[in-house]
């Protein structure tokens, strides 16, 4: 698949709602559903099937930081990180 389709797929999937960390700080973020279920597991696992997450179109990782996951999403988006900042 060429790289200008497989950017289409990506735009015109739906997104997916995403809570990262406990109550105290959680963000909210937003990922097109196909670019994130075709790199984890984990995301394809839970967006398929007869899962809460999948009717809500919505997953919550309130183990997890933030920060961490915003990197996770340059990554998927950009295919690159900055390292150089402190988190």
């Amino acid at each position: 698949m060429s790289g200008d389709r497989l950017l289409y797929r990506y735009v015109t999937s739906p997104c997916v709602r995403v809570l990262v960390g406990p109550a105290s700080h959680q963000q909210e973020f937003f990922v097109h559903q196909s670019l994130i279920c075709g790199r984890s597991e984990f995301f394809s696992n839970a967006m398929s099937g007869h899962w809460k997450e999948t009717v809500n179109r919505e997953v919550p990782l309130p183990e997890d930081e933030p920060d961490i996951f915003a990197l996770y999403l340059k990554l998927l988006y950009v295919s690159a990180v900055n390292f150089n900042k402190h988190l």
